[in-house]
């Protein structure tokens, strides 16, 4: 799920990025694909289970949204043991058009390497309502399930490692009461271990753009068991003008 743009249609800016990468601070490095501003240039660090929303712009001299079009990333982090790990030519690939609600991504342990690496999604029908999302970053969970009970009924989705799956467009009128998504505790075995669960409250459901995600995180492997985190995401005027003003920018190139 690592991303390459579309020239000239699918420019968009990130407006977020979480880390939830192994415990520990990841820098994002940029470099220009263009021939107007070659080689690389520093974006920001992000300290771990932590979000940043404003990118230093060396070329405009300001902070603003993550500008994604030719653009390629390079993430390096220093582990606990004193060694360094890093992922290079990492780009964003869409294959459609991204809300504004949808422009948050999120630093984790690449699949086989345990590298970090960048994870995106999008794909809501309309960039208006909410979008709540389930991700599965834990490495070593395997293929878990998380349960979303709620006054409409209960469904389930399954999610190997670096899956995601989203309810899409909600409004305000399509819910009450609470949502309770629960994941299959992939330590269940263990005594005193208990559920992994969020809530979420009808009075978070937004009838403008808007995202919830609801994770899990951590390492089998390393620290044995997995974590919840949830992140939510409402776009500013600003952020929707960078990117409505990234997509004209793009058009104007070809």
């Amino acid at each position: 799920m690592l991303f390459l743009l579309f020239a000239g249609t699918q420019a968009f800016t990130v407006n977020k990025i979480c880390n939830y990468y192994r415990g520990t601070d990841v820098q994002v490095n940029s470099m220009a694909t263009g021939d107007d501003v070659p080689g690389y240039y520093y974006v920001v660090t992000i300290p771990s289970l932590s979000c940043v929303e404003e990118f230093f712009d060396p070329q405009m001299n300001i902070l603003q949204s993550l500008e994604t079009s030719n653009m390629m990333y390079e993430l390096w982090a220093e582990l606990s043991d004193g060694s360094q790990v890093y992922n290079s030519e990492l780009s964003f690939d869409v294959s459609g058009d991204v809300c504004p609600g949808e422009t948050v991504a999120f630093v984790v342990p690449e699949s086989g390497t345990n590298n970090p690496t960048l994870d995106l999604s999008y794909g809501a029908d309309a960039c208006d309502g909410t979008d709540i999302y389930v991700h599965n970053y834990c490495m070593g969970s395997g293929t878990v399930m998380v349960e979303q009970a709620s006054s409409s009924g209960v469904e389930n989705t399954t999610l190997a490692y670096f899956e995601s799956g989203a309810v899409m467009d909600l409004k305000s009128d399509d819910v009450s009461g609470q949502a309770v998504y629960t994941w299959t505790n992939p330590l269940a075995s263990i005594d005193g271990y208990g559920a992994l669960t969020h809530t979420v409250d009808a009075s978070d459901i937004s009838n403008s753009p808007k995202t919830i995600h609801l994770l899990i995180y951590g390492s089998i492997q390393t620290i044995g068991y997995c974590l919840t985190a949830r992140v939510d995401y409402t776009p500013s005027s600003s952020a929707s003008l960078f990117t409505l003003l990234a997509v004209v920018f793009a058009m104007l190139q070809f």
